[in-house]
């Protein structure tokens, strides 16, 4: 993904941000380096870029309901 296309989800859409006090979940995974540098370009809160792409992957496919 280039550097533009990551732009689109800063700051992170709202709707695609973790409902408040919805439970989270710790665990280790591996990603290449350049993903990983690529979203920690996009500031301290490059942790919820991540979700909110894995969150709206999980909603096209219909595996997590669309946001109110």
């Amino acid at each position: 993904m280039t550097t533009d296309e990551l732009a689109q989800f800063r700051p992170w859409r709202s709707r695609l941000l973790a409902p408040p006090g919805s439970p989270t979940v710790t665990l280790t995974m591996e990603f290449d380096a350049a993903t990983i540098d690529a979203f920690k370009r996009q500031g301290d809160d490059w942790q919820q870029g991540i979700n909110a792409v894995l969150r709206e992957w999980a909603i096209k496919r219909g595996y997590v309901p669309f946001p109110e």
